[in-house]
């Protein structure tokens, strides 16, 4: 793995985006990451800076995040969820967990989404039978 890319990255960048995309307004997020609102907007700069895409674009309902911003929602929670596990203190390993699915063949689709809303939980197999 080329960690050269990775350590430009400040973990609190990703924190903030995630907080953005939750409550969509500057201010709020700002007082929810306990900084003011010039600091919450110079970390939307940066992390603008470092996607390469504006992330959100102002509308009379607050902040309305782009196509990029969204698709990287889902993922940024996963991704928090995982270094909040990895440093906390609690139970370092959860215990295996057995999913079987009993899907038709025609319903690839729902198997794509059951296992991309698992992605980020403990489940370490998943066994699947076609039956015809």
């Amino acid at each position: 793995m080329d960690t050269r890319q990775l350590s430009r990255i400040d973990l609190n960048l990703l924190v903030a985006l995630q907080v953005m995309l939750e409550e969509r307004n500057v201010s709020r997020a700002a007082e929810r990451l306990f900084v003011s609102q010039s600091a919450m907007s110079k970390t939307l700069g940066r992390l603008r800076e470092l996607l390469d895409d504006p992330l959100f674009t102002r509308s009379s309902y607050g902040m309305v995040p782009t196509p990029r911003a969204e698709e990287m929602q889902a993922d940024l929670a996963c991704l928090l969820q995982g270094v909040k596990g990895l440093v906390s203190s609690q139970n370092l390993s959860p215990p295996p967990t057995k999913v079987s699915l009993l899907l038709p063949l025609p319903s690839t689709l729902v198997l794509h989404y059951y296992l991309r809303s698992w992605r980020c939980c403990s489940v370490r197999r998943l066994a699947c039978e076609l039956k015809y």
